[in-house]
C-alpha cells in the first residue's frame, strides 16, 4: 500500500488526481479494505490442491472470508459504482493482481469448487461480484496485468517445487 500511495502522491501532482481518495475517510476505508481482503490467500488454497479435505476447509474459510467481504463493500463501498469509492482508487489498484491470480489459478487448479465469480452468483454476492467484474475489466488492470495462458504457465514451476518441496519449501536438515 506504501508504494501505490507514493505513486499516487507522486503522479497526482502531474494531473492525475483522484488515484489516491481526496478524503481522510476514503484513506482510511482505502486501507481498511486493503486489510480485510482475503484475495491474498491464492499460494496458500493452491498448496491443498492435492489434499481433498484440506482444500474443502480452506474453500469454505474462503467463502465465508468473501461474504465477509461483501458485508464490507455494501457497507463501505460508493452506491453510485462498483469501486470502494466513485472511482477506481489506490486499494484496488494493490488488489488487482492478487484478484487476477484468485480468479485465474484457483479454478485452473482447484476445479469450479474454486470459482469465486461463481460463488458471488450461488450466495447472492451482488456487490462483491460488480467489484471483482469491474477490477478485473478495468483497461488498465487489463493492459498491465498477466494474460491468463502465461500466469497459468508461470506457476507450474512454483506448483512442481511446492510438491517436490524443493526450493524454499525443501524441509530445513
Amino acid at each position: 500500500m506504501v508504494i501505490t500511495e507514493y505513486i499516487a502522491d507522486h503522479f497526482g501532482e502531474q494531473g492525475n488526481a483522484g488515484f489516491l481518495p481526496p478524503t481522510a475517510e476514503g484513506r482510511a476505508k482505502a486501507r481498511l479494505m486493503v486489510e480485510l481482503s482475503p484475495f491474498g490467500s491464492t499460494f496458500g488454497i493452491l498448496a491443498k490442491r492435492n489434499e481433498p479435505e484440506a482444500l474443502k476447509t480452506e474453500l469454505a474459510e474462503l467463502r465465508a472470508q468473501l461474504h465477509s467481504f461483501n458485508d464490507f463493500l455494501n457497507v463501505h463501498a460508493s452506491a453510485a459504482s462498483p469501486f470502494l469509492l466513485d472511482e477506481f482508487c489506490t486499494a484496488e489498484a494493490m488488489l488487482a493482481p492478487f484478484l487476477q491470480r484468485f480468479c485465474t489459478l484457483l479454478p485452473h487448479y482447484c476445479g469450479d469448487e474454486a470459482d469465486v465469480q461463481l460463488w458471488c452468483k450461488e450466495d447472492g454476492l451482488e456487490k462483491l461480484g460488480a467489484w471483482i467484474e469491474a477490477v478485473t475489466a478495468r483497461p488498465s488492470v487489463v493492459e498491465t496485468g498477466v494474460g491468463s495462458e502465461a500466469m497459468i504457465e508461470s506457476i507450474q514451476k512454483f506448483l512442481r517445487m511446492m510438491d517436490e518441496k524443493t526450493g524454499p519449501w525443501a524441509p530445513k536438515t
